[in-house]
């Protein structure tokens, strides 16, 4: 063998190794890309999910701090969310529409990387969706409240004014509910519902009422007017006349009024002194 021979020999073996020293260089190159993609995955899905809870604390201690936890906490729409199955309150609903968008947001961007655009894409009009609903529960949170203020506001003013529980409780409910479907239509046609078959429903509920309150106060209306006029001409302790009856004025009722003459009380309906003249007997 001459050294044209052993320096051929030697080319050869020392481009093998090249080659196998390149093909290892190559591959170590790939795992190390490889190695980078998964730490990135990985610090994704644990910053997701560390972000995801925190924001969710840094929420809920934000509302409990400015009392929307106790303003609620007697509120319908904490009795609603239990109907629907959600064990917790509405502050806790909050925190986890903020949570959950995270963590969303997290897995969009995991598909990202994975090149899996048309599910990445399903992820993002999910988190554009996510600002809408989170004010469409701010708007059912806010329109229970005035729907539970309103409702007892309504049931107090029309216990005093006509002195009857049922009265006050049925006036109560009708400004509760027509104000909660309110809200309620409202917070759907902002998430893009079609809401014209619950206005239709609605509207409908309403006009009931109103018949329902037509025919239970069109009797009633009348005692009270008379009533209410009686008042403007005597007060309690004047004596008067009415009709066949007389006495001193003892009170008055909603939907009558209170005479004593002697050991004798009695109690003349309103209605009496629409076909009866009220008599005040001067001193």
């Amino acid at each position: 063998m001459d050294v044209f021979q052993i320096g051929a020999h030697l080319a050869k073996i020392i481009g093998t190794y090249l080659n196998v020293l390149f093909s290892i260089l190559i591959n170590e190159l790939k795992l190390i890309t490889n190695l980078q993609f998964i730490i990135s995955i990985v610090a994704i899905i644990v910053f997701g999910f560390i972000a995801g809870r925190l924001l969710k604390f840094i929420i809920v201690k934000i509302l409990v701090t400015t009392g929307i936890r106790r303003m609620t906490q007697n509120a319908w729409i904490n009795e609603f969310l239990k109907i629907s199955g959600y064990k917790k309150d509405v502050v806790e609903l909050i925190g986890d529409i903020v949570k959950w968008a995270i963590y969303i947001l997290a897995i969009t961007l995991i598909l990202q990387a994975f090149g899996l655009s048309s599910i990445s894409f399903v992820s993002a009009e999910i988190i554009n969706l996510i600002p809408r609903f989170i004010f469409s529960v701010l708007l059912l949170i806010v329109g229970f409240l005035i729907a539970d203020f309103f409702g007892k506001a309504f049931e107090e003013a029309a216990l005093k004014f006509f002195g009857d529980e049922g009265v006050g409780k049925l006036s109560g409910g009708v400004a509760k509910y027509s104000i909660a479907m309110a809200s309620l239509t409202l917070a759907l046609a902002l998430l893009g519902f079609d809401v014209s078959a619950l206005l239709i429903l609605l509207v409908a509920l309403i006009g009931v009422v109103i018949l329902m309150l037509y025919i239970s106060f069109k009797d009633v209306l009348p005692e009270f007017s008379a009533g209410f006029s009686a008042r403007q001409l005597i007060k309690i302790g004047d004596k008067v006349v009415i009709g066949e009856y007389k006495g001193r004025v003892e009170r008055f009722e909603p939907f009558s009024i209170v005479l004593k003459n002697g050991n004798k009380i009695v109690r003349i309906p309103n209605t009496f002194l629409i076909k009866r003249p009220v008599i005040k007997i001067e001193k």
